[in-house]
C-alpha cells in the first residue's frame, strides 16, 4: 500500500512536475484507490454481520408460520408439532445471531486497525514529500543514521 501510493507522487516529481500540490492531490487519489480496494475484505465481514440477524429473523418468521398452519389444521391436541416448529424458528434466530456478532466483532477490529495503518501511512508519505520538497532527511532518517553509527556499521 505505502509503495504504490508513494509510488503514484514520485511518478510526477521523476516526470519534472515541480507544483506539490499537484504531486500531493496525486498521492492522494492513489492512497483513496488503495483504500478502497484492501478495505473490501473487511467490508464483506460487514454485510455478513448485518444480513445474519435478517436470515435468522426470516427462519423465525418461518417457523412460527409452521406452528400456526399447525395449530390451524391440527388444533393444539398435539404440542410436539408446534415445539418442532417453535424449535425451527429458535435456532434460526440463534444461528443468525452466533454468525453476525463474530463478524461485527471483526469487521469494527480490523476497521479500526486498517485506520492506524492510514494514518501511519499519511505520516510516513508527509515525512517523504517534505524531504523531497525540502532536500532534507526526514528526522526519521536522522536517527537511523546516528543508531547505525552508535552500532558501528
Amino acid at each position: 500500500m505505502f509503495t504504490n501510493t508513494f509510488g503514484a507522487g514520485l511518478e510526477r516529481v521523476l516526470d519534472g512536475v515541480e507544483d506539490f500540490d499537484k504531486v500531493d492531490e496525486s498521492v492522494r487519489e492513489a492512497s483513496v484507490e488503495q483504500m478502497t480496494r484492501l478495505m473490501k475484505p473487511i467490508d464483506y465481514l460487514s454485510i455478513i454481520g448485518a444480513t445474519s440477524p435478517m436470515l435468522g429473523l426470516l427462519g423465525t418468521v418461518s417457523g412460527m408460520i409452521k406452528a400456526f398452519q399447525t395449530m390451524g389444521t391440527q388444533g393444539m391436541g398435539k404440542p410436539e408439532l408446534l415445539a418442532a416448529n417453535i424449535g425451527e424458528a429458535l435456532i434460526t434466530t440463534a444461528t443468525g445471531l452466533v454468525i453476525a456478532i463474530p463478524a461485527m466483532f471483526f469487521f469494527f477490529y480490523f476497521k479500526k486497525r486498517f485506520g492506524k495503518t492510514l494514518a501511519t501511512l499519511g505520516r510516513n508519505l508527509g515525512y517523504l514529500f517534505d524531504a523531497l520538497e525540502t532536500g532534507k532527511r526526514p528526522v526519521t532518517f536522522l536517527d537511523l543514521e546516528a543508531l547505525e553509527q552508535m552500532n558501528g556499521d
